[in-house]
């Protein structure tokens, strides 16, 4: 039974009192910088001269890392994106170094951050005003990820005021996810002397301009806070008081994506179809356009001035590109500043492939529902290897700058056999990052079938999430051509930040829904429901009422607002909260869009619903 919004927020008011907001929404007069992994962002403007360890500032240069280093038109001049050490991915002693070397700094949460615009991920600024107006300067790093695309995102928003103080303020999803860990503080820098850390929450008083604190993974401990550092002249006044700061919150991924894949069951199979040859991935706007070459293989690489992976059997190491001062690669809809390398043949644009049923033995071929909605977006030449076996070469990349082509080879890497035997295969991915085309080459295929793990090959490529399964295709293996092309997971983004108005309501809050399916095709006629409640689920599959591999993230159907539309696969639904709102009141939302039943390939859906990525907003 639905009931109306208003109930159910009166219903579960979680506290009585709405706290004042202490945290500053960029609107309309904050600029939008971009994001993007591992940028120093063009100077910036303070709006006036900003009192810091005895000198004054009227410029900052901020990274995407979570700190900005202070100037007068570049002088002192500020270091990299990552520190003056390199700090930001690196150990706590480095990240001190960056804090105590090079130009001033103020480190609201200095660590490996990634700026991604498929989190909507951006640094946003406001120059202040001096007296009589009095406002302070406002750099927020809105839904940053910790690298690797670890979730959920956070916002971190530093405050400068021109008597010299500042202020930290931390989402309530303010956590160090990744192994580096995150420092926060402040310094004069230029070979300041390390005072020894504080413990921040605890409000201490300093009499150095030196300041700060340094938190490992999961140990951060100022969420939902606003930290402040007054100036004492010398040293440094510190205090907190809790900030909630409402957030929108995405979790899980739509229903479904395009997967394009073709099955040979053993090592025989494989050799017969792909020795010699290779085939290509050209992207369009929304995926990709498959086509075999024969003899293609001729077009391999050798590995020159080539980076070893490290060894293992069944692992999966990150290809950073950004710190190997590599482009980002261009994918449909954007580009990527990582890969995942893992050691069966699978390059991945996130984290998170490397423990599915697809590594199961026996079942480490076979296209399971796991291997077509792993977490991470994927290019699939999936053979069990084992660059563990030191009788074979390791998986190696190298990049030509001047072709602009990242290589992954597997070169002359040794395959699973019992009893071990000596039977090495070599294969290469071929990256153009600029364009983002995708080459597949199959120099020397092994023909053992001995493994117990079976030798079979799986070739093609999956986005992250939910994938229709087409069936093994042959995806030009006969000279043709394969599009994937047509089916994009149903999407659901929240904007603005939620809000408390001074009459307890919400702010108006837009969800947009991207994808919604054509009802009637071609008629493009867009039906959907968009779900409010009261709870979260933890991704619930929906077999059981035919549509499989769609996950619910609500607990229950508490208010329903439908949406009828015609033409466009974007659809957008403005709410208000009524009163009473509370501070830590949170409701769950996701989108469903209509479909006819049976219309994916191989009969898959047979309800006809496709549903969205969850969002908390919350207060």
């Amino acid at each position: 039974m639905l009931r109306p919004l208003a109930l159910v927020t009166t219903t579960l008011l979680l506290h009585a009192l709405a706290g004042a907001q202490c945290f500053l929404e960029p609107d309309a007069t904050h600029t939008d910088l971009g994001g993007g992994d591992d940028v120093l962002l063009p100077l910036q403007a303070i709006g006036f001269p900003f009192p810091h360890a005895g000198a004054t500032y009227t410029d900052v240069h901020i990274s995407t890392n979570g700190f900005c280093y202070l100037s007068n038109g570049g002088v002192p001049l500020p270091g990299s994106a990552n520190g003056d050490a390199g700090g930001s991915y690196a150990s706590a002693a480095s990240q001190r170094t960056t804090l105590l070397g090079g130009a001033p700094k103020i480190l609201p949460f200095y660590r490996d951050l990634d700026l991604r615009a498929d989190r909507d991920g951006a640094v946003f600024v406001r120059a202040g005003t001096p007296s009589p107006a009095a406002t302070p300067c406002v750099i927020t790093w809105v839904n940053a990820v910790d690298f690797g695309d670890l979730l959920p995102p956070k916002t971190i928003q530093c405050q400068l005021y021109e008597t010299g103080r500042c202020e930290f303020f931390y989402s309530s999803a303010a956590n160090v996810l990744g192994s580096a860990p995150a420092t926060v503080g402040k310094s004069p820098a230029g070979g300041a002397t390390d005072p020894g850390a504080s413990d921040l929450s605890a409000g201490p008083t300093t009499t150095g301009e030196t300041v700060y604190q340094q938190f490992a993974t999961g140990t951060f401990d100022l969420a939902d806070t606003s930290l402040r550092f007054s100036p004492l002249l010398p040293g440094n006044g510190l205090s907190t008081v809790a900030c909630p700061v409402g957030e929108h919150v995405a979790s899980g991924a739509g229903c479904y994506g395009d997967t394009c894949y073709q099955l040979f069951a053993d090592a025989p199979a494989a050799w017969l179809a792909l020795e010699g040859h290779s085939i290509t991935l050209a992207p369009t706007a929304t995926g990709y356009v498959v086509q075999f070459h024969p003899g293609g293989a001729s077009a391999f690489v050798p590995p020159t001035g080539a980076t070893d992976f490290a060894r293992s059997d069944d692992g999966e190491e990150p290809l950073d590109l950004t710190a190997n001062a590599l482009p980002d690669l261009s994918v449909p809809g954007g580009s990527v500043s990582a890969l995942w390398v893992h050691m069966n043949g699978i390059v991945s644009t996130g984290p998170g492939n490397d423990d599915g049923a697809w590594n199961t033995p026996a079942n480490d071929w076979v296209p399971t529902a796991s291997f077509r909605n792993a977490p991470a977006t994927a290019f699939w030449a999936w053979h069990d290897w084992n660059p563990n076996d030191p009788a074979g070469a390791p998986v190696r990349w190298h990049y030509d700058a001047t072709l602009g082509t990242l290589y992954v080879t597997w070169d002359g890497v040794e395959n699973w056999s019992s009893p071990p035997a000596s039977n090495p295969g070599t294969f290469q991915f071929q990256f153009e990052l600029a364009s983002g085309l995708v080459r597949m080459l199959w120099v020397t295929i092994d023909q053992d079938t001995t493994s117990p793990y079976g030798s079979g090959h799986l070739v093609g490529y999956s986005p992250g999430g939910a994938s229709a399964d087409p069936g093994s295709l042959p995806i030009g293996f006969a000279g043709g051509t394969t599009t994937i092309d047509g089916y994009r997971a149903l999407t659901l983004h929240a904007a603005p930040r939620p809000l408390l108005t001074g009459a307890g309501t919400s702010n108006a809050i837009t969800y947009t829904i991207d994808d919604l399916p054509d009802y009637q095709p071609p008629a493009l006629q867009r039906l959907g429901v968009l779900f409010f409640s009261i709870g979260p689920a933890q991704a619930v599959d929906l077999d059981l009422v035919g549509a499989p591999g769609c996950q619910a993230y609500i607990a229950s159907l508490d208010v329903a607002l439908p949406i009828v539309a015609s033409g466009s696969a974007t659809q957008a639904v403005t709410v208000t909260y009524p009163a009473p709102l509370s501070v830590g009141l949170t409701f769950y939302i996701q989108a469903v869009g209509l479909m006819p039943p049976n219309s994916f390939p191989g009969g898959l859906n047979t309800f006809g619903i496709v549903t969205s990525n969850g969002i908390a907003t919350g207060w």
